[in-house]
């Protein structure tokens, strides 16, 4: 018997990290927010980060280097650090 063709062990597709799949048709206009959805972020995710973003640039114009050093800035400056680490690291 030949070695050509026929099947294989270890050849072919391998199975998804996210378990078993299944063949769905769309709308093309859906498809953006089917690829969100898997991926878990949603518009609504988005458009929060993008409101506290620019709250944080509106708060850095405010929270000068000279300011965060006053005692009442000091507080407001470690906030606005802290949150822009988590729009960072979230981005």
């Amino acid at each position: 018997m030949s070695d050509w063709g026929g099947k294989r062990d270890g050849s072919g597709r391998k199975a998804s990290s996210n378990g078993k799949t299944v063949v769905m048709r769309i709308p093309e206009s859906k498809i953006e927010e089917v690829k969100q959805l898997i991926s878990g972020v949603s518009n609504n995710d988005k458009s929060e980060f993008s409101e506290i973003e620019n709250l944080i640039n509106k708060w850095e114009e405010l929270i000068t280097v000279e300011r965060s050093k006053q005692p009442r800035w000091e507080n407001a400056a470690r906030l606005l650090k802290e949150l822009k680490e988590v729009v960072k690291k979230n981005s």
